[in-house]
């Protein structure tokens, strides 16, 4: 949880004085960004090279019947690991990981050695999606939690099988961008209800981190790929103001930098689209507008010194 929402609750609550709630405050507001985040994600990418060299090892040696077997014993021997009382957290985090990695090479296996699903991918995104949301709420696990909301996702549509992407300029998409974008919406709308009533405030970041990303996508791909420019620009401007007052609650101004980041995409597309310039006009517009972009940020960190990076 956000230390400065803490330290609001500990003032509220008069278990801290004025006094120490500022001085604590003035702390958190300059404290310098860790490598926390960074080893977390280097220990999960291990765990993933890992698995997948093994599971290619052993689709070498061993019959698909071993394979299968093999695959269950590691989640069964990672889970158990993760139970001990005696590991640290971030190790635990690292198994379970591991194990969640390992549930989707075992799904991967039985659709194609035995089709279990008889290509019916987006059902087996479905289970998935409910296994992984059960795991990341009892293990409380972040990198979990991405899994499943990129399962439910793929069983929503947005991959459909697994050489499909909503970012192909394929005509037969079209149709998929309005229910992705209601999907978004329902999706956040849902975040911010769970974040202002005190449900799982912990999941609140990586929730929005995911859904305002495929909104953005959805918006940013509907507006340079097909013919609904004007409703994909006003849903991208709107996603960026919505997710500016949202970065504000959460403490994360991260949010309003990716979101900036997408709509800087659209409005230098619209420029090309309707601007003739030569060299020195595409020069100096991305000189001018990148000092802009510089400046904007710098401005809001000037005023939310209190947002996270990240």
């Amino acid at each position: 949880m956000d230390p400065l929402v803490i330290v609001d609750r500990l003032e509220g609550q008069s278990l801290i004085e004025e006094k120490q709630a500022k001085v604590l405050r003035t702390y958190y507001a300059n404290h310098l960004v860790t490598l926390h985040v960074e080893l977390r994600l280097l220990f999960w990418l291990g765990s993933g090279m890992f698995v997948s060299g093994l599971t290619m090892l052993l689709r070498e040696s061993i019959s698909a019947g071993m394979i299968t077997a093999a695959i269950v014993i590691s989640i069964a021997g990672c889970f158990r690991g993760a139970q001990s009382t005696n590991i640290h957290h971030l190790l635990r985090a690292g198994l379970v990981s591991m194990a969640c990695s390992l549930m989707i090479v075992l799904r991967i296996q039985l659709e194609l050695q035995y089709d279990l699903f008889a290509g019916e991918y987006r059902l087996s995104s479905l289970i998935l999606a409910a296994i992984f949301f059960a795991i990341a709420y009892f293990y409380n696990h972040r990198g979990v939690l991405i899994m499943a909301t990129t399962s439910l996702t793929a069983f929503v549509g947005a991959v459909v099988d697994p050489e499909a992407s909503i970012f192909m300029a394929d005509e037969s998409d079209v149709d998929l961008l309005p229910l992705l974008t209601m999907y978004s919406l329902a999706a956040l709308f849902a975040v911010y209800q769970f974040h202002r009533n005190n449900i799982r405030t912990e999941f609140t970041v990586p929730y929005l981190y995911f859904y305002a990303n495929l909104l953005l996508s959805v918006a940013l791909t509907g507006y340079l790929q097909f013919d609904y420019d004007g409703i994909y620009f006003m849903l991208l401007l709107a996603s960026c103001i919505g997710l500016g007052y949202a970065s504000v609650a959460v403490r994360r101004s991260f949010v309003l930098v990716f979101s900036l980041f997408y709509f800087y995409i659209a409005m230098t597309a619209y420029t090309f689209d309707n601007a003739d310039l030569d060299t020195a006009g595409v020069s100096m517009y991305f000189i001018l507008t990148g000092s802009a972009f510089i400046a904007l940020i710098m401005n809001v960190r000037k005023h939310f010194r209190g947002l996270h990076v990240s």
